[in-house]
């Protein structure tokens, strides 16, 4: 911890009856696991903040029978807003591989075993005297943690460094990973199979589990960090491109202009100023919200971002996917001005003006009767 921080205790949020249900299985299973454990005098506590758990993005029509780009919910996921805490946390900068220097080792292998590492962070415990710091408070009391859970700033870094040291001499030579994801990849069966039986035994000797739903043995292809990578090379996962071609075709000339500009390769950077910094702000900053926006800002909690603005002129391609086909009623033109009459002068002759002609000139109108002469 920082120095000369004092410890935050939280108030817990309010939670519709449908969420309670869910936090209430969520808090007796981790209970039953041995994952959390019940504590009422802890200094650290953070709320509780359950937000939909998403998989998956298509693109659907709205109300308005507009096509919108969708992520498809399956059900809900509780998490805890560690936000004080992770301000109040001193910073763990063990780095994280490239993924481009990932990507290129795995390429042009002829077979992969892929692994995936179950829940993540749940498998790395607190020390018992950092246990406390960890607490969440919701409608069934207060709890800690006893292993790391999602949410904290140093659980990135803590997981990374833990994997590295598990498979340190194993690294390269057998097998590439990044975070949870295990890849043993080689030029020949055997070869693989034999990798795949010492990162196996290493996974045994340290009681690590693996998810054997997610693991895939003895493949050409697979899915690593968002692109596909086989004897080939690398290629882009088919199901983002999906989305991106299922968007309809650009009606103006301003849309095709951005969509050209999306479909270039942008290289990825560290800061985050390839979007507009506002909405980062207004989220990491907004005490309370929605679900959707909470959602974010979970997320985001453990990163340190660093923001630079960017003027929405100069940032034509941010709000590309948000900008979808519309149908648009054509009017016609019309030619009048409809407020032509506001300032219209209505003018009347006076009825001494053929007098004044009659004096200057000595001739009558042209209408003018006889009766209307002489009485001139």
């Amino acid at each position: 911890m920082e120095e000369e921080i004092k410890p935050i205790r939280q108030q817990q949020r309010r939670l519709n009856p449908t969420i309670l249900d869910v936090v209430k299985k969520e808090v007796t299973k981790l209970l039953v696991e041995g994952i959390i454990y019940p504590i009422s005098d802890s200094q650290w506590v953070s709320p509780m903040q359950v937000v939909p758990k998403k998989s998956g993005m298509t693109v659907m029509k709205n109300q308005q029978n507009e096509l919108v780009v969708t992520r498809i919910q399956n059900s809900w996921r509780v998490c805890i807003d560690y936000k004080r805490l992770n301000q109040a946390t001193r910073k763990d900068h063990f780095p994280l591989p490239f993924i481009d220097q990932v990507l290129k080792k795995l390429l042009g292998k002829s077979h992969y075993c892929f692994l995936d590492g179950f829940s993540g962070y749940m498998q790395i415990r607190i020390a018992p005297k950092d246990q406390h710091k960890t607490t969440f408070t919701c409608p069934f009391g207060t709890f800690a943690y006893t292993r790391m859970p999602f949410g904290l700033c140093n659980a990135l870094s803590t997981f990374q460094c833990c994997m590295t040291s598990i498979f340190l001499d194993l690294l390269q030579d057998c097998m590439e990973f990044f975070m949870d994801d295990f890849t043993v990849c080689i030029d020949s069966f055997e070869a693989c199979l034999s990798n795949l039986s010492k990162v196996l035994k290493r996974c045994i000797d340290t009681n690590l589990v693996l998810n054997f739903e997610k693991c895939h043995f003895m493949v050409t292809e697979g899915i690593v960090l968002g692109h596909l990578v086989s004897n080939r090379g690398i290629e882009v996962d088919k199901s983002k491109i999906d989305i991106i071609t299922s968007l309809p075709n650009p009606t103006s000339m301003f849309l095709q202009k951005i969509h050209q500009e999306l479909q270039q390769t942008c290289p990825a950077t560290v800061q985050a100023n390839g979007s507009i910094s506002g909405a980062l702000r207004y989220l990491l900053k907004k005490p309370d919200a929605k679900l959707r926006l909470i959602r974010w800002m979970l997320l985001f909690q453990e990163f340190n971002l660093e923001i630079r603005d960017k003027k929405g002129a100069e940032n034509s391609m941010a709000d590309h996917l948000s900008r979808v086909e519309k149908e648009i009623e054509l009017m016609p033109i019309r030619d009048e001005f409809p407020d032509e009459q506001l300032l219209h002068i209505k003018s009347t002759t006076p009825w001494f003006a053929d007098i004044c002609n009659y004096v200057a000139t000595s001739q009558f109108p042209p209408e003018a009767s006889r009766h209307y002469k002489e009485k001139i």
